[in-house]
């Protein structure tokens, strides 16, 4: 058993550090000469505590927030998700003399990390989120967790109340831990420093494991001195050591494994692919085509994955989900002689549905961060999927291979798919209210290939889903397994952002937009031409349709919603409200040519889904 520090603190001894796996209890440890402690929580759950380190010739004095500054601007960090407080002033004042580091102020701290994931998920680095202490870390939660189930780099900053706080201090509770414990099961690794000198190596060690193996989120505090005071951690600044970044290294199959994969694979007739959201993480999608042309299999995809191939590529074999197997899985599961999983991660309830529907050989490929093998594929290997899919290509044994009856019996299952969904479209074509499928078509026809369209959660989801065609894989964007709402307009100014020569556009409900819509107003302040359109039905309609599958009558799913058309114009963008289909391609190419922040308002109502969609 541990014993209470003179500090309040319970300690126990520094372990050397494992592959983390972004469970609680499996925190990378800190190296080097600043002395570190993990202390244990309950259920095993682990913290990380930096208490500084020795001196060095070149070590510079500053305060806290000129040390975080310049951390984040050696990381190449040029912009900033935020919303200022009075716990994170100092790292504000330290930022006002960088330039080169954008600030991007928002209304709510949920927005803000939900901005840095989708920053991470289309650039590849971490995207950076500050966020005072107590409710404005509190507030930023579901973008964290959003980001840590999609797989996605984000630094977390917040500030946090003095190591001496007493109970109620100002912005927090009886226990100062309260955040660094509530961030702790949804980052790869939750860090609270406590001295000046230490913040270069945890802000270093952060930024590498965020991006590392499976990417993801990691939390990093910094304790105010005092309730009132201007100061983090202390007044007096400190002798600093310069900072030093760490360099990742990808994960490679081990020397065998990709010729064991390569060796069942070439001896199976009927393979299919389930290529999970780590293909898109690694940048793997270009191979993962190549290895789907090479054994002639088709692809399928979790719906968190959607964009991992080409959805008019002759392999690619459409999503599933919990909720929806679509026409694709069940059949070709049931034919298949093997499964290879790749970008999938051991233990998920996606990866559970694969094992259940898996044939006796199932190879199963995961970042390894977890340290278990799959329990029930006959080969479980750890790698990064980029790397494990050139191996497998590379690999002179897996000749190339065609199947011409395969593939024509795949496009016509693709076929009867798209006829069936444009069937649903042409029936309501004229109807009023319009009909969402309607809408989504419309948009479409009105977007280019390269545009990128994000899906808030709801009914606009499903339709995106069935109708958005994807030839890119940043081509829609959507929350994932975490199904944050409120997503779709933060998520839509950080891709433009990202791509600001491309088309972006958020779908959203009303009720999914009501939770966000003060960031129209970001939009406006940031000058990112993004197009909203909203689906306005008076209802959160996906929950109203499973209240009345599961009980018969609806309960508190009704609101009332607002012409957010005249809202948009408001804030001094553009808006428009359709009521009528005809005018449904008109208002969209309008608010995509605004070159301006846009809102397209569509009068929706309750339709039926596909019968496949919400069907388990």
């Amino acid at each position: 058993m541990s014993s209470l520090g003179r500090n309040g603190f319970f300690h126990q001894p520094v372990k050397s550090p494992a592959p983390s796996s972004g469970r609680a209890a499996d925190r990378p440890a800190l190296t080097g000469p600043a002395p570190y402690a993990i202390n244990p929580m309950p259920c095993g759950a682990g913290r990380a505590v930096a208490r500084g380190g020795r001196g060095s010739v070149s070590e510079r004095v500053m305060g806290a927030g000129r040390a975080v500054a310049e951390a984040l601007q050696a990381e190449g960090v040029d912009r900033i998700y935020c919303l200022p407080g009075s716990h994170v002033l100092e790292i504000y004042d330290a930022l006002a003399d960088r330039p080169a580091i954008r600030l991007l102020t928002c209304k709510l701290e949920g927005s803000i990390s939900l901005m840095a994931d989708i920053h991470g998920r289309l650039t590849g680095e971490p995207g950076v989120c500050l966020v005072t202490a107590g409710p404005g870390a509190a507030n930023s939660l579901p973008g964290v967790a959003q980001a840590y189930d999609a797989a996605s780099p984000l630094v977390h900053i917040s500030g946090a109340v003095p190591l001496d706080g007493a109970r109620e201090a100002f912005h927090g509770v009886d226990d100062p831990d309260f955040t660094l414990r509530m961030f702790r099961d949804v980052t790869k690794w939750s860090v609270r420093a406590e001295r000046i000198e230490a913040i270069p190596e945890i802000f270093a060690r952060a930024f590498q494991v965020a991006r590392g193996g499976r990417p993801g989120p990691v939390h990093i505090e910094i304790p105010r001195e005092s309730n009132t005071g201007r100061h983090l951690i202390t007044s007096r600044p400190a002798a600093v050591p310069p900072y030093r970044r760490l360099a990742g290294a990808a994960r490679l199959p081990a020397p065998d494994d990709a010729a064991r994969a390569a060796q069942r694979l070439a001896a199976a007739r009927r393979p299919v692919i389930a290529a999970g959201k780590g293909i898109l993480r690694n940048g793997a999608t270009e191979p993962l085509a190549a290895l789907a042309e090479r054994l002639a299999a088709p692809v399928i995809y979790p719906q968190d994955a959607i964009g991992v191939i080409r959805d008019d590529h002759p392999w690619a074999a459409g999503f599933f989900s919990l909720w929806s197997l679509s026409p694709f899985f069940a059949g070709l599961l049931g034919e298949a002689d093997l499964l290879l999983s790749v970008g999938l991660r051991a233990g998920t309830a996606t990866s559970n549905l694969l094992a259940a529907r898996a044939p006796g050989e199932h190879i199963f490929v995961d970042f390894g961060e977890d340290g278990t093998a799959h329990p029930s594929a006959s080969l479980s290997l750890a790698a990064d999927p980029a790397p494990f899919l050139h191996a497998l290509l590379a690999d002179p044994g897996l000749a190339p291979r065609d199947d011409p009856a395969r593939r024509a019996g795949l496009a016509a299952m693709r076929r009867a798919y798209r006829e069936g969904m444009e069937g649903i479209v042409e029936r309501y074509r004229g109807a009023r209210p319009i009909h969402p499928g309607v809408a989504v078509r419309a948009l479409a026809e009105a977007l280019d290939e390269d545009a990128v369209v994000v899906s808030d959660v709801g009914n606009c989801a499903v339709w995106l889903r069935n109708l958005l065609p994807v030839r890119h894989p940043q081509a829609h964007l959507q929350s994932g397994m975490w199904n944050a709402m409120g997503l779709a307009l933060p998520s839509a100014i950080a891709a433009k952002l990202a791509f600001p020569r491309r088309q972006v556009v958020g779908v959203v409900g009303d009720g999914a937009l009501l939770m966000s819509l003060g960031e129209f107003g970001t939009a406006l302040e940031q000058g990112t031409p993004v197009v909203l359109l909203v689906l306005n039905d008076g209802a959160y309609g996906m929950i109203q349709k499973l209240q009345t599958q599961a009980f018969g009558r609806v309960v508190g799913c009704q609101f009332r919603s607002p012409d957010f058309a005249a809202l948009a114009r408001g804030f001094g963008g553009m808006g428009l409200r359709v009521e009528e289909p005809a005018g449904l391609g008109p208002a969209l190419r309008a608010a995509l040519d605004a070159g301006a922040p846009a809102v397209v308002d569509v009068v929706t109502g309750d339709y039926p889904y596909p019968d496949f969609e919400l069907s388990r």
